[in-house]
C-alpha cells in the first residue's frame, strides 16, 4: 500500500497504522525528489523507536508492506472451488483460462478436465 500524507497528520496516521500492523514493513520517503529528501524503513512494531530520528517537516509518502507469506490453498481446497463455480454455471473455457493463469499449467488441457465431467 501506497499513499501521501502530509506533515500536519504523518505522525498520528503512522501511530495508528503501526499499532494495528505491528508485523508489517514500513517505508517512510520524506520530501521526495528534493534537496532534503530522506527515507526511513522500520517494522510497525518499531515506530515508537524510531520515532524520534524522523525529520517532521515537508511531505511524506508512506509504503506498507506485509511480509508474511500468504498460505497457499490446498489442491484440495482449490478442485472444491473450481466445483462449486462450475456448479453456478461458469463456462468451462473462463474457468479454464482462470485455472491455467494460477497453475501455469495448459488452458486446453484444463478444458478438456473440465468437459470431461
Amino acid at each position: 500500500h501506497i499513499f501521501f500524507e502530509g506533515v500536519s497528520r504523518a505522525d498520528e496516521t503512522l501511530k495508528r497504522i503501526c499499532t494495528q500492523l505491528p508485523n508489517w514493513e514500513f517505508a517512510i520517503g520524506r520530501e521526495l525528489t528534493k534537496e532534503f529528501e530522506s527515507v526511513y524503513r522500520f517494522c510497525g512494531s518499531e515506530y515508537e523507536q524510531i520515532r524520534d530520528e524522523i525529520t517532521w517537516k515537508g511531505e511524506f509518502v508512506i509504503v506498507l508492506h506485509n511480509p508474511q507469506k500468504h498460505a497457499q490453498p490446498s489442491s484440495q481446497d482449490v478442485l472444491k472451488c473450481i466445483d462449486e463455480i462450475y456448479a453456478k454455471g461458469a463456462k468451462p473455457k473462463v474457468l479454464a483460462k482462470l485455472i491455467s493463469e494460477i497453475t501455469g499449467e495448459s488452458t486446453k488441457v484444463i478444458y478438456t478436465k473440465l468437459t470431461a465431467k
